[in-house]
């Protein structure tokens, strides 16, 4: 099997956070978890990826700081797992992370500066 090539500018961190997920055509609010973000994006463990290019409101806590975290993104890729036909085993999304403050993208920073 090859080996993956790393394309991101910036590294990313393994977590687990509670995000919450809201879409431009509808109410509908997605709760999943993060499983990894860095400063320009973050990747959800979900059954039910979104269709690539949807628009998203985002909001999350960063572990240990108390503030939401609040910011638009777009789904770059999606992966529904299929056990049967080999890959990745874990379903989910990319999404890119848009607009996000001075100040929020300290916060992640830290976040991603820290030891685990």
């Amino acid at each position: 099997m090859e080996k993956r090539v790393e394309r991101r500018e910036y590294p990313r961190k393994d977590c687990e956070i509670t995000v919450k997920l809201t879409t431009e055509k509808t109410e509908d609010v997605i709760k999943d978890g993060i499983r990894n973000i860095g400063r320009e994006g973050l990747f959800i463990n979900t059954f039910n990826p979104l269709p690539i290019g949807t628009k998203l409101g985002i909001e999350f806590d960063i572990p240990e700081v108390n503030k939401v975290i609040s910011c638009k993104g777009k789904v770059i890729w999606g992966y529904k797992a299929d056990p049967l036909k080999g890959g990745r085993d874990v379903p989910g999304m990319g999404i890119m992370i848009e607009n996000l403050s001075q100040q929020d993208m300290g916060l992640i920073s830290s976040f991603l500066n820290k030891s685990n």
